[in-house]
């Protein structure tokens, strides 16, 4: 998520129950995801869009995107993600990055 958040920042992060219902989540919201295909990978992108339109979902999709559009692996290659999907939202970070930032 550079160059909103570096290696060695810590993140407070408030977890949701596993595929609970992720109330609360708006557009502009970071968040940590595990994707369903990819088990015990965690990523930080941002909401930046929540989605109704699905005719087989109960729930809203929400399409992911990180900050660094260039290499960032998100919603504009694996489509919107199903709530199930997240983990949780970030409340806060402690920046204890030594990095430079670029």
């Amino acid at each position: 998520m550079a160059p909103t958040y570096h290696h060695g920042d810590w993140l407070l992060v408030r977890f949701t129950r596993r595929g609970g219902i992720t109330r609360g989540i708006k557009v502009g919201h970071i968040v940590v995801i595990e994707r369903e295909l990819q088990p015990g990978v965690l990523f930080i992108k941002r909401i930046t869009d929540i989605r109704s339109d699905s005719p087989n979902r109960h729930y809203p999709t929400y399409w992911v995107e990180g900050d660094n559009k260039v290499l960032s692996q998100d919603s504009r290659t694996w489509g919107a993600i199903a709530g199930e999907e997240i983990l949780g939202r970030v409340l806060f970070r402690i920046r204890r990055s030594n990095e430079s930032v670029r």
